[in-house]
């Protein structure tokens, strides 16, 4: 979809360093499988509130985003708006489905599909 640009997001290794201060590496464990079993399967989702995701986007799009608190949206010159949110936020959303998921996979950055187990 056109219309929605990620400007820019997190670098997934930053959700691997948080998850690292608080859980065990268990061998052979690959990083993305560890992200997957923390966030995912035992739900400690604030590890991955460190990955944020800033796009451009037409206000029909951005709607949830204003209505979501952990979400900051501005009005950009070009009517569109600027948000900032983070993937707990978006994969909180696929779960809930507050988000269709046409929406959905062009608000996830290829490197956290993963995450979201790719039903996006």
């Amino acid at each position: 979809m056109k219309e929605i640009e990620i400007v820019a997001y997190t670098p997934i290794r930053v959700a691997d360093i948080a998850i690292g201060t608080c859980w065990d590496v268990q061998k052979p464990e690959t990083d993305k499988a560890r992200m997957l079993r923390v966030a995912n399967k035992f739900k400690h989702m604030s590890t991955i509130e460190h990955l944020s995701i800033s796009y451009s986007l037409p206000v029909k799009e951005a709607n949830f985003f204003l209505h979501n608190h952990f979400s900051i949206a501005t009005v950009a010159k070009d009517g569109k708006f600027n948000v900032t949110t983070n993937a707990r936020v978006l994969l909180e959303a696929m779960f809930d489905e507050t988000l269709p998921l046409g929406l959905l996979k062009y608000l996830v950055p290829d490197e956290y599909k993963f995450f979201f187990e790719m039903e996006i």
